[in-house]
């Protein structure tokens, strides 16, 4: 079902949602997701984002373990307490999101030698994987961008029978939200905007 909000109340509220019912999300949900998805733009209208949705229980689970020994071997000394800290709720239960939606693209590394290619895949695929959380908040859903998989890069293509050509650029968990979206906390504008030269504020209108 549609919610109807604004665009600007989707982007001032649609929050990282790590936590899901256990309820199956119909295709014909996804499928709208993915078409907002699409809608981004891509240097020449290239659209070099591809999308695999994934919800076999046994691949997740073994991409769940991937990115559990990524994520917890950049966190040495860590204190990882999912009672308190969503993102190792999301690692310690990633299997259990209802799907997954991988964000992949032509792989960068085969691009290194020309600048503006190496960064023509992430500037259309990241557009398409913001309107994908967007439109999921419109439908009820939740997700987030997570790219924990990344050092396993080789392994995840090789389960799922991704291409060597192509990168698997995020892993969204996907589902009907187990928490709500809302307001979020960010720096103000004057903190992170400069005018005319590095280091002068804005000011003001």
């Amino acid at each position: 079902m549609v919610q109807d909000i604004s665009l600007l109340d989707a982007i001032y509220t649609t929050r990282a949602i790590r936590k899901f019912k256990d309820e199956p999300v119909p295709m014909e949900l996804i499928a709208k997701v993915l078409e907002a998805a699409t809608q981004a733009p891509s240097g020449v209208n290239s659209q070099p984002w591809r999308f695999l949705v994934l919800d076999d229980p046994q691949k997740k689970e073994a991409l769940a373990e991937m990115y559990r020994t990524s994520y917890y071997g950049r966190r040495v000394g860590w204190d990882l307490d999912e009672t308190t800290s969503s993102s190792v709720y999301l690692a310690n239960r990633l299997g259990e999101a209802p799907l997954h939606i991988l964000v992949c693209g032509p792989s960068f590394k085969n691009n290194m030698s020309a600048d503006s290619l190496t960064m023509s895949v992430p500037a259309a695929v990241y557009p398409a994987t913001q309107n994908l959380l967007l439109a999921a908040r419109a439908y009820g859903l939740g997700g987030v961008l997570t790219i924990n998989h990344e050092p396993f890069n080789p392994q995840v293509r090789q389960l799922l029978g991704i291409p060597d050509r192509f990168y698997v650029y995020a892993v969204i968990p996907m589902g009907f939200a187990a928490e709500r979206h809302g307001k979020k906390t960010r720096k103000p504008v004057s903190e992170v905007t400069f005018y005319n030269n590095w280091g002068e504020p804005l000011g003001e209108a």
